[in-house]
């Protein structure tokens, strides 16, 4: 069965379940980097959150046996599990009368996402980018956005002039930057994993070896939650706190969710970190986490914005 034909009747598995109050659709998705997914949307009577469930990398199960039947109660767990999150208790209020508190920011490779980029508000920060976002959520199971666009500022009720003030204020405020080095942030991963062995088994050799040579010297800054962490390089005065502490280092952007710092010392050559940072991304990180190739160095290259918050004549709008 080639991915079409699965996708079809995955979806017509899905909607005789439901019957004929629910509809059942797919519909591409572009996501970050220009990932494009196949959602499958599952609207119930008056439900207000259409969960969108991707269903790529359920198209494997079948070559390893899995029915469609069975591939379509794990779609039904996914969605079961969602509309919990959302029940009448939790619905999406997207006029809570002070929608400028939800608006925080998350930065993202500007050359990837161009598509993205001309449907939405968006500041360049050397090859990267700010986009907005609408704050859904935020509990101990993470949290839910929505990415502001051109098109649901309205709906929003948002001054476009006035997002990067009520992003670089909440985001700062509901998504503090954790820094910690990568020894304690490998022990946390190897606890939840339940062996530190599990882990390293993921990495290849040389990724491995760069860790170990480093291992004593490297940091890792994200936010509390871990999730499009690598929008902490640009908090206020973080960078120029993280300099008192380790002095000038290097900035490995590993992923939208988080970066890896490296003090500079005569063993940190850069031509190697160069050369590790697009092979780490290319073996290690999911293409719609990649944020960039190219490594940065603190002070030279400053991500200092503070202009760039407050004249905001400069954004792409």
């Amino acid at each position: 069965m080639n991915y079409l034909d699965f996708l079809q009747e995955l979806q017509e598995n899905i909607s005789n379940r439901f019957g004929s109050d629910y509809s059942v659709t797919t519909r591409k998705i572009l996501k970050n980097n220009s990932v494009e997914l196949d959602g499958l949307m599952i609207k119930g009577p008056g439900a207000c959150v259409i969960p969108s469930i991707y269903v790529n990398h359920l198209y494997p199960e079948l070559e390893r046996g899995k029915s469609i039947d069975d591939i379509a109660e794990l779609v039904l767990q996914i969605y079961n599990e969602s509309s919990k999150k959302f029940d009448g208790s939790k619905s999406v209020n997207l006029d809570d009368g002070e929608p400028e508190k939800r608006v925080i920011f998350r930065l993202v490779n500007y050359e990837k996402n161009k598509r993205l980029l001309e449907e939405m508000p968006h500041m360049r920060v050397e090859n990267l980018a700010v986009i907005f976002c609408y704050l859904v959520s935020d509990d101990d199971e993470g949290i839910a956005t929505i990415r502001i666009t051109n098109e649901n500022l309205g709906v929003l009720k948002l001054c476009p002039k006035k997002l990067p003030q009520y992003a670089f204020e909440n985001t700062e405020k509901l998504l503090p930057y954790v820094f910690e080095d990568i020894c304690s942030v490998l022990l946390k991963l190897a606890k939840v994993k339940g062996n530190g062995e599990a882990l390293e088994a993921d990495c290849s050799e040389s990724v491995r070896d760069s860790i170990e040579m480093a291992k004593d010297q490297m940091f890792v800054l994200s936010n509390t939650k871990g999730i499009n962490g690598a929008a902490c390089l640009l908090y206020r005065g973080v960078l120029d706190e993280i300099y008192k502490k380790i002095g000038r280092f290097y900035i490995l952007p590993s992923s939208v969710n988080e970066v890896i710092l490296l003090p500079k010392n005569e063993n940190t050559d850069y031509n190697s970190l160069y050369k590790m940072v697009p092979q780490i991304n290319r073996e290690q990180v999911e293409d719609c986490e990649v944020l960039s190739d190219m490594v940065y160095s603190y002070p030279e290259d400053s991500f200092r914005l503070s202009e760039l918050i407050y004249k905001c004549e400069r954004c792409e709008f």
